[in-house]
C-alpha cells in the first residue's frame, strides 16, 4: 500500500482487503476508494463556517479583516452581509469579499452573492475541500478550498479582478462606525526639568 496514504486510512483498509461485500468481490482499489471517500465525507462534515472564518483571518492577518461585514445601514434599503470582507493595508491591492459555503445545497440555492460584487474587486466562494468543482463556480467569482488537512485556504480558481468600479462608501461607513475601535491618544510625557 502506498506510503503517502495516511496511517489511519491504511490501518482501516488493511483488514478488509479481499472481502466480499453484498456478494461482490471488491478489489484493493475499490476498498481504498470506498474508505477514502468515507474519510473525505467525514472531514467535510466536520468543517464549520466558523472554522473557515478563522482560516481566512489567518490568511489575512496583515490586512483589515472584517467577518460578517454589512454593506451599509440596516434601514433605508437592502443591506447584505458578506461572510468576510478584506481591505489590504495597501493603496494598490484590491478589496476582497468572501462567501462561505459548507453545503452544496446552500451553494446551489444562493442568489444574494451577486449583490456583493459591487463591494469588492475580487469575490470568492470558500468551501471545504472538493465540495464544489471549479467549473460550477460562476465566471464572476473565484473558488477557494480549505486544504484536506483543514489547516489552510488554497485558491483553486482565481476570481476576475473588477478594478473599474469604485467601492460604495456605505461599507466603509459601516466598518468605521461599528467595527473600528478608537484608541485613546497616548498621554504625552511630562517635560523634564533640566
Amino acid at each position: 500500500m502506498p506510503t503517502w496514504i495516511p496511517a489511519t486510512i491504511r490501518q482501516s483498509i488493511a483488514p478488509t482487503l479481499g472481502v466480499t461485500l453484498a456478494g461482490v468481490q471488491l478489489s484493493r482499489g475499490a476498498f481504498f476508494m470506498r474508505d477514502f471517500m468515507i474519510q473525505a465525507e467525514l472531514q467535510l462534515q466536520s468543517i464549520t463556517a466558523a472554522d473557515i472564518t478563522r482560516l481566512l483571518a489567518v490568511k489575512h492577518r496583515d490586512d483589515l479583516f472584517i467577518p460578517q461585514c454589512k454593506t451599509g445601514a440596516s434601514w433605508g434599503g437592502p443591506t447584505f452581509i458578506l461572510d468576510a470582507w478584506v481591505m489590504p493595508r495597501s493603496w494598490v491591492k484590491p478589496f476582497t469579499g468572501y462567501e462561505i459555503k459548507i453545503s452544496r445545497s446552500d451553494f446551489k440555492r444562493d442568489e444574494k452573492w451577486r449583490y456583493y460584487l459591487e463591494y469588492c474587486h475580487l469575490f470568492y466562494f470558500v468551501v471545504p475541500y472538493g465540495l464544489i468543482e471549479p467549473r460550477e463556480v460562476p465566471p464572476e467569482a473565484g473558488l477557494c478550498y480549505v486544504t484536506k488537512n483543514g489547516e489552510k485556504i488554497r485558491t483553486v480558481k482565481k476570481a476576475p479582478f473588477r478594478w473599474w468600479h469604485p467601492i460604495p462608501t456605505t461599507i466603509f461607513q459601516y466598518v468605521l462606525m461599528w467595527r473600528a475601535k478608537i484608541v485613546e491618544e497616548a498621554e504625552k510625557p511630562e517635560p523634564r526639568d533640566g
